[in-house]
């Protein structure tokens, strides 16, 4: 079987929308709509329609017919705002839902009608739930999401078996084929004013005159060219779910739910290897408001319990709002990043579990201080010192390049002995301070240095270790020479010269960047 696509059409959107915000009738109400300098209608209440007004009539004229009707200006921001949280609340039936703009929602239901009593039921219950909700809908199921859109704006909804959707929508107005501008209107010109009429006509003749995009359009119809769909976000492939038959409105059931679903979504986990990296709840509301909350983990974990404990503070923040509007008829919980579970053997010294212990440390600090506050250092595959790490959240993914391992080849201070001394300070200024320093050759180290106003003798030195600016970059920077020196009271400094001399320089710059134990 094909892919099955159901399209959801909002024919008074605006209407619908500023009834649920004003809490006012819509029955006498008309959206307007600003075009040349003038108000002109777009939409009709139900009683604006059955005394006659039309769509298209300017404000003036529908003001004569019915002096008393309820002007709603035309706001495509908090349209597009609604549908995004229709679109959200959606998602209870399908994880792929996508905006069709500006008033519908296409909803790829492949394999999960099923789960709704079928097709039929399906779509009844979508449409029934939206006007529960204060919004007027027609709902098509197609084998292709062009077809759907062309019942379900241009028809009378409804489910078409698979194979028979040209044949449905054949009867329909040739602007169910959303030619360019202007298309429609010259077919109808020809006299053809049906998707079958056109269906008809020579295809060489048509290209000639339209070009290709109608017969793109037919063959999208036909299914013989499948249009995209590009869903609010990637679906989940590890999620699970529950279901209520009465709205839940306890925390501590709540609660209680997400602990079963955590002990679910750890055993799919453990089946395929893995751990969640990030978990991901959803909250689903009786009255179409979805919620959602979720956390970070900074190593895969698939222990429900540790799981469950990470959600829980989120829970319990949301519940005044939990037990003061309606209940949650649906949970959904999931792991939108996983990462692979390396099978660890304990030892006597329980050496294995302190990587799990720091884990965990780290996620309950995150959740009780934010991630900004605990983070750690990553490596940067970078020259510059002062740009050779950055912070980042604990609880971000590792990658990125390794830490360099140290080097032992030989002494720093040959009289300390080798691990005496690191090969750089661990802390450096930032930026590096000037220094005035004299030098016995122009390449050579310092002798002396003047740094804060003292005046510091060095009694031994070693390098240049020479740095310059990667080639890649587009920034000039001049090339470093970086000296580790001693001065005669044993205080180490990390000093380099700005410049070569002679070539980048005739007056090269001293800088202190850190300091040694």
């Amino acid at each position: 079987m094909t892919g099955r696509f159901l399209c959801v059409y909002f024919p008074d959107l605006s209407l619908n929308r500023y009834c649920l915000e004003a809490k006012e009738s819509i029955d006498n109400a008309v959206l307007v709509q600003k075009r040349a300098n003038a108000f002109h209608v777009v939409g009709l209440g139900l009683r604006a329609s059955e005394i006659g007004l039309t769509v298209g009539v300017t404000l003036s004229e529908a003001r004569a017919i019915l002096p008393d009707l309820k002007v709603v200006m035309e706001d495509c921001d908090a349209d597009l705002d609604i549908l995004e949280r229709l679109a959200r609340a959606m998602e209870r039936y399908t994880p792929l839902v996508a905006l069709d703009a500006p008033d519908g929602l296409m909803l790829d239901i492949s394999g999960c009608s099923h789960l709704f009593g079928g097709e039929h039921d399906m779509a009844k219950n979508i449409a029934s739930r939206l006007e529960g909700w204060g919004f007027h809908a027609r709902v098509a199921v197609c084998g292709n999401p062009t077809a759907a859109r062309a019942m379900a704006r241009h028809g009378p909804g409804g489910v078409i078996p698979e194979a028979q959707e040209f044949s449905a929508v054949s009867p329909l107005p040739v602007v169910a084929l959303r030619l360019p501008e202007g298309g429609a209107d010259v077919l109808a010109r020809l006299g053809l004013k049906t998707v079958g009429e056109v269906a008809e006509q020579p295809r060489a003749a048509l290209a000639r005159r339209f070009g290709p995009s109608i017969a793109l359009a037919l063959d999208r119809l036909r299914g013989q060219h499948l249009e995209p769909i590009s869903p609010l976000r990637p679906a989940v492939s590890m999620t699970v779910e529950r279901r209520f038959a009465e709205p839940l409105v306890s925390v501590e059931g709540i609660v209680s739910v997400v602990g079963h679903l955590s002990g679910q979504l750890s055993t799919v986990l453990q089946t395929r290897g893995e751990g969640a990296r990030e978990l991901r709840l959803s909250l689903f509301h009786a009255d179409g408001i979805v919620r959602e909350t979720g956390v970070g983990l900074s190593e895969p974990s698939a222990d429900p319990k540790r799981l469950t404990a990470l959600l829980s503070p989120r829970i319990e923040a949301l519940s005044s709002r939990v037990e003061t509007e309606s209940g949650i008829d649906l949970m959904r919980l999931g792991a939108p990043q996983t990462g692979p579970m390396d099978a660890v053997q304990a030892d006597f010294d329980a050496n294995a579990n302190r990587i799990a212990d720091l884990a965990q440390l780290i996620d309950t600090l995150t959740e009780r201080l934010g991630a900004s506050r605990v983070q750690r250092i990553v490596p940067i595959d970078t020259h510059q010192p002062e740009d050779a790490e950055r912070r980042v959240p604990a609880t971000s993914q590792r990658c990125g390049a390794p830490w360099p391992e140290p080097k032992s080849a030989r002494p720093l201070w040959p009289r300390m002995g080798p691990d005496a001394v690191p090969q750089r300070p661990l802390r450096l200024f930032s930026p590096p301070e000037p220094v005035e320093a004299l030098a016995s050759v122009p390449d050579g180290p310092p002798v002396r240095f003047v740094w804060r106003r003292v005046a510091y003798r060095v009694a031994t030195a070693e390098g240049p270790e020479r740095i310059s600016q990667e080639w890649w970059q587009e920034v000039d920077l001049r090339t470093r020479d970086y000296f580790t020196v001693e001065d005669m009271e044993g205080r180490r400094f990390w000093l380099f010269r700005e410049g070569l001399y002679g070539r980048e320089t005739n007056a090269p710059a001293w800088f202190i960047h850190g300091l040694f134990p």
